[in-house]
């Protein structure tokens, strides 16, 4: 593991909290008890609605995934990642890598609420993981990664096997940037049961450097 040396140890803090607990902490300073109280609040209706919707998205993209198969799910779920991804990625590779990697970092940090870890950075690449994942980690201990939720290996799943469906919005996600001539915000590597940990997001800082590997798995050619 390398010295992280693009972010400062106070950016790498702050990274590393949940967006909300940066929050409460700069409200907490200013002595209002009730204002604290009222954000928890607030914090606590986000989390239930974030969950709630998981679970729902989750149920959904399962019932999906067993009712058409692999390549369908495929087709059915990239338009949805072309009208995500298209805008956000615009001009992302032409900017200085610490801005990128904190809008990598940002990405999931955000629409999960969740914590961070960053755990090191080397010529190449800066890495992280959620900590814990506030997606599929969250789905599979809430038991919702069984029976048809698990995919078999194709390019959705990046060639692993036993994958939850719901975490096929990382290789689709790659899939669709290959095809739109561009490389993802970061790369990750799936630990061998996806589900139970957080996977690890590289971010690379050039393009040149990310492996062929990472697109080999998802049976995409190198973007130009």
């Amino acid at each position: 593991m390398g010295k992280v040396t693009t972010l400062t140890p106070e950016e790498i803090r702050e990274l590393e909290m949940a967006p909300s607990e940066v929050i409460r902490e700069k409200i907490a300073a200013l002595g209002n008890e009730e204002a604290v109280k009222a954000f928890d609040e607030f914090v606590g209706m986000f989390n239930g609605v974030h969950d709630g919707y998981l679970m729902q998205a989750n149920a959904a993209e399962c019932a999906l995934f067993k009712e058409v198969g692999a390549d369908k799910y495929l087709e059915y779920m990239k338009p949805f990642f072309f009208n995500a991804n298209a805008p956000m990625l615009e001009g992302y590779w032409d900017k200085p890598f610490k801005e990128r990697v904190i809008q990598a970092i940002n990405a999931p940090r955000t629409y999960h609420n969740c914590r961070m870890k960053i755990l090191g950075e080397d010529d190449k690449k800066l890495w992280f993981v959620m900590d814990p994942c506030g997606a599929g980690q969250k789905l599979w201990e809430a038991g919702q990664c069984e029976g048809g939720c698990i995919a078999d290996p194709h390019a959705i799943t990046a060639g692993g096997k036993n994958f939850p469906v719901y975490c096929t919005h990382a290789p689709i996600a790659e899939i669709v940037c290959s095809e739109l001539n561009t490389c993802y915000f970061y790369q990750q590597d799936y630990p061998e049961q996806v589900g139970p940990c957080s996977c690890v997001f590289n971010v690379y800082k050039h393009k040149e450097d990310i492996p062929d590997s990472y697109f080999d798995r998802i049976g995409k050619k190198r973007p130009e």
